[in-house]
């Protein structure tokens, strides 16, 4: 997953947005079919919904960010503020922004 989501992240960055989603897509079914951790998905859902967004898909684009922010809110109100890691609260600026 990690490696399909840091070719998703080149491809993006490059500007070839539809090989970026297509990789990032991948990620995301093998992220939730290994039950990986919530951010890491959260994370992979707004990289998705940004690479839409930039192709004008922009209902499918909300659908992502919203699937992430959801996620994201469930990890944030069972952790202690004190104990977050600089991960969450990146995930978390990014779905905010």
């Amino acid at each position: 997953g990690c490696h399909l989501q840091n070719l998703g992240c080149y491809y993006k960055k490059v500007g070839k947005y539809h090989g970026a989603l297509s990789y990032l897509r991948r990620a995301l079914k093998m992220e939730v079919e290994l039950k990986a951790d919530e951010m890491t998905i959260a994370s992979t859902q707004l990289n998705i919904s940004a690479i839409l967004s930039k192709l004008d898909k922009h209902d499918k684009a909300i659908q992502h960010a919203l699937a992430a922010l959801e996620m994201i809110g469930k990890r944030v109100t069972k952790m202690d503020p004190t104990t977050m890691s600089d991960d969450t609260y990146s995930v978390l600026a990014l779905a905010y922004h």
